[in-house]
């Protein structure tokens, strides 16, 4: 994805942004690519925004609530090692952890998300 050139891939976003800022099917790809970017990049708190942006975009979707729970759940392992380095993982493999913090989120994307979302796989 990228070939791991997550900088350059923002900086191509910022262009495809500008370029079709109204099209809310391009700017859900756009946020998506960005949030997965930044979380690649172990910058957390911008795949936050960029998620909540793709989910403004993209409400019936379940990828930005993926995307916050991902970024949520690695913050966390951060900070509850400080100092330490941790590798973010390149997909996140665990659903049923993803769904779990999710679930942690709901007022993060309470005006987006049915309890019928929430309910899936958990």
């Amino acid at each position: 994805f990228f070939a791991g050139r997550w900088e350059e891939t923002l900086r191509q976003l910022e262009i495809a942004e500008r370029l079709n800022p109204l099209d809310n099917a391009h700017m859900d790809k756009v946020h998506s690519i960005a949030a997965n970017a930044l979380i690649a990049l172990g910058r957390y708190d911008e795949a936050i925004v960029r998620a909540r942006r793709q989910a403004a975009v993209n409400p019936q979707g379940i990828q930005p609530y993926i995307y916050l729970a991902a970024a949520h759940a690695l913050a966390e392992t951060v900070m509850r090692s400080p100092g330490s380095t941790i590798e973010p993982p390149r997909q996140l493999k665990s659903g049923a952890r993803a769904l779990e913090v999710l679930r942690r989120l709901r007022h993060d994307a309470s005006a987006f998300v049915d309890e019928g979302l929430l309910g899936r796989g958990g």
